[in-house]
């Protein structure tokens, strides 16, 4: 479920946004395990505006999507030609949400 545009986003402050991040990384949890990297975005600005020209650098062996579980969509993994790396685009991540959680799995194929 995208919550890019729907009514859980523009009802932020019930507490419904929190629930779902959480529900989200338990149905992740359930398959199989994998690497972990977490950031955290400090600034009170708009989701994703604090990040503009950051991308966060992958191991070549990262498939080209991966699939965000908390927005329910899929995230391209970029070529970086200035580090020859692969990553993926900070802002872009975080346009839903200032919340998100990669993992390998239904967002395409390698």
């Amino acid at each position: 479920m995208c919550i890019c545009d729907g009514p859980l986003r523009r009802s932020w402050r019930d507490g419904r946004v929190k629930l779902h991040v959480a529900a989200a990384c338990l149905r992740a949890r359930r398959g199989p395990g994998g690497s972990v990297l977490a950031f955290a975005r400090r600034a009170t600005s708009a989701p994703g505006a604090s990040y503009e020209g950051t991308a966060v650098p992958l191991p070549e062996s990262v498939p080209r999507f991966l699939f965000d579980a908390v927005n329910g969509r899929r995230v391209a993994v970029v070529a970086v030609v200035a580090v020859h790396d692969e990553a993926v685009d900070v802002p872009d991540t975080l346009a839903c949400l200032p919340v998100t959680l990669l993992v390998v799995g239904p967002g395409g194929p390698k």
